[in-house]
């Protein structure tokens, strides 16, 4: 594990460089590569929530350890939001939790910026989708695929999309479900509404929100 940090810290060093030469216009950089502690400036990092806490561990590990005149600031407005502030130039590195689409990568051309020669895409790791549920339900654990899209589909049981636990089956309590997930800033609520749902409605009583710590609270 210590190894592993070990290169991801050099290769968040050079990619530092390297975006310290692209904006330099040219001109000769009296740091050398290797001597982070001569670096000075500040890099604005946002985006994914579930990439936050692996890139502000390793931010706070590069200021300490690499490069402490770099100040590293790190957001998590979420993927697509992040994205946003990349494409104009307002933020230096956008974590996503998908792959950036066709029509962001157009747009980073339309400000001049060409995908895998002025930007480059890469991948710090895998996540994993997972459904959460109250500690005192003690009824719903488990399921099938198709239920849980059936129940976090628009109209599958009424029109309202009050979706009672007693409808998905029978012998589980008439109490209604409540829905929550992080909302349309998240690479994690387009991965489930374009791959799980297929890009079908999701219920309207549906609480979506900006903070994971939010949910967490909502759920527990």
């Amino acid at each position: 594990m210590k190894n592993s940090k070990k290169f991801i810290l050099l290769a968040l060093s050079l990619i530092f460089l390297l975006t310290l030469t692209a904006c330099g216009g040219g001109e000769e950089s009296s740091v050398e590569e290797g001597h982070g502690s001569e670096l000075e400036g500040a890099v604005i990092v946002d985006g994914s929530g579930t990439v936050y806490p692996l890139m502000a561990h390793i931010a706070e590990e590069y200021m300490t350890n690499e490069a402490a005149g770099v100040s590293v600031q790190v957001g998590r407005a979420g993927s697509s939001a992040g994205f946003k502030k990349f494409i104009p130039g307002e933020i230096d590195f956008s974590d996503a939790s998908r792959k950036i689409k066709d029509e962001e990568i157009s747009q980073l051309e339309e400000n001049g910026l060409v995908f895998d020669e002025d930007v480059m895409e890469i991948k710090l790791a895998y996540d994993g989708l997972t459904m959460v549920i109250n500690k005192n339900n003690d009824w719903a654990v488990e399921m099938t695929e198709e239920e849980i899209v059936n129940m976090y589909l628009s109209g599958t049981y009424n029109s309202d999309d009050a979706v009672l636990w007693s409808d998905i089956r029978s012998e589980w309590p008439a109490e209604e479900v409540n829905f929550y997930g992080p909302n349309e800033n998240h690479g994690t609520f387009e991965f489930f509404y374009e791959v799980i749902l297929d890009e079908q409605d999701i219920v309207k009583t549906a609480n979506l929100q900006q903070e994971y710590s939010t949910l967490v609270d909502l759920v527990a």
